[in-house]
């Protein structure tokens, strides 16, 4: 099959895609649109992605975007973000129909801040079959302890919806662990599935930090639709965690700093193009400004 040329614009760089996706080990070819009534296919869009024996989805929408691509919003900032989101969201999560399969609850308060009007598991009791709604990231021992506080409750975990940032590794080893549970489970990213570096954080793509500071080179890359990188490279900053979304929503001002901490160091080795510094500098007087804000 014959790979065409594809050229873009990015803050007045023109960029071979196909040469990006290869130097980072981006993959735009496992995504398929689903159709979703209240999502316009353009700006608002529901993407299937093709990975064996999983069922996985990612959610882009401009607030999406603007959260992945712009650390600096935390706290109430994030908060009015979620909110003006949270109608997609639903709109999603209605299409799959999880009532057929229990009653859905909630494992955690975060979920009704992003809008999703569930109760939550502890304040119930007499469960029954129950499908619980879960934020990534997360551990499989917090999956283990959720499907033990459903069955105190009376109930039977049925199904987990997996929302939030997500690695392909989170996608097997949660996965696996519903499994294991005798659960089903779905998940819901937004907009792609990340590469975790080798400190855990979760990058759209960009330089491993940890390894980088060893004086190793090794390049990320993610899971995306080829419309969505198109638009994240726009803004994106390069290398930097995309997982913290309890962090942000709190605001913790450690994570705040370990992010600016991180862009500095990044900007001070010779590893990305004139464009990408450019967003670095950009996303580092963002987070200066926020943290002056919260008096950090």
């Amino acid at each position: 099959m014959e790979v065409r040329e594809y050229r873009i614009d990015v803050g007045g760089a023109i960029l071979d895609l196909n040469t990006f996706r290869e130097e980072y080990g981006i993959r735009t070819d496992l995504t398929q649109q689903v159709k979703v009534e209240g999502l316009d296919g353009r700006l608002t869009r529901l993407l299937k992605v093709m990975i064996p024996d999983f069922n996985v989805y990612l959610l882009e929408t401009p607030h999406i975007l603007r959260y992945i691509t712009h650390p600096h919003i935390s706290g109430e900032s994030l908060e009015i973000l979620l909110s003006e989101n949270s109608s997609l969201l639903r709109k999603v999560v209605d299409r799959f129909t999880l009532q057929r399969f229990g009653r859905i609850v909630a494992a955690e308060g975060l979920i009704r801040k992003m809008g999703l009007d569930v109760p939550l598991v502890d304040d119930l009791r007499d469960l029954g079959d129950a499908v619980a709604i879960v934020i990534a990231p997360t551990e499989k021992e917090e999956v283990e302890a959720l499907e033990s506080r459903i069955r105190e409750r009376g109930g039977r975990l049925r199904v987990v919806l997996f929302m939030g940032p997500l690695g392909e590794g989170d996608v097997r080893i949660l996965g696996d662990e519903a499994n294991s549970l005798g659960a089903d489970s779905i998940f819901l990213a937004p907009a792609l599935l990340g590469s975790k570096d080798s400190r855990g954080s979760l990058v759209a793509y960009g330089i491993d930090v940890g390894l980088l500071k060893l004086g190793k080179v090794v390049e990320l890359g993610s899971v995306v639709d080829e419309v969505t990188l198109c638009r994240l490279l726009r803004d994106y900053p390069p290398g930097i965690d995309i997982s913290g979304l309890r962090e942000r929503m709190r605001p913790d001002l450690n994570y705040l700093r370990s992010i600016l901490e991180d862009i500095l160091f990044l900007l001070e080795q010779p590893v990305f193009d004139p464009w990408q510094i450019e967003i670095l500098m950009r996303e580092a007087k963002n987070l200066r400004r926020q943290l002056m804000k919260y008096g950090g």
